[in-house]
């Protein structure tokens, strides 16, 4: 798939924390992700979120599903990011924060086109491994 306005990811997507799993003390309250097409293959993620215990979050990349890193802005998790296209609704997202890979994600898109299922896997500060699951519902 070419990267369009029809690229699957593309909208707004609010977390259904009912349906989600995530390992304790991973838990986010709320969560608003809106992706936009840039055009040229570029895309732009901006991420509000309310973790369970912190501070509110804005997080936001300028990326292409090209397998390079990007920058992100705002976030304690990762400083850079590289994206690639497994299919057309199906991308697995590497990031990284000084050099270290603190987990690895799949981000899928419903057959439908109205769910986001995110599962993210990796291993805590305290060396345990968790796998959360993050279902999107598209707005």
């Amino acid at each position: 798939m070419t990267a369009s306005s029809e690229d699957p990811f593309v909208g707004t997507w609010v977390l259904n924390f009912a349906r989600s799993t995530f390992t304790p003390g991973q838990v986010f309250l709320k969560e608003t992700l809106l992706t936009e097409d840039l055009t040229g293959g570029q895309f732009r993620s901006t991420i509000n979120s309310l973790p369970e215990g912190g501070p509110p979050l804005r997080i936001e990349i300028v990326y292409a599903i090209d397998g390079r890193d990007y920058a992100v802005l705002g976030s304690p998790y990762e400083n850079v990011c590289a994206y690639h296209r497994i299919d057309d609704r199906t991308i697995e997202i590497v990031p990284r924060q000084d050099g270290r890979v603190p987990y690895r994600a799949i981000d899928q898109i419903s057959e439908d086109g109205l769910t986001q299922t995110m599962i993210v896997k990796g291993v805590t500060a305290g060396g345990e491994s968790y796998t959360n699951i993050a279902i999107y519902d598209r707005q």
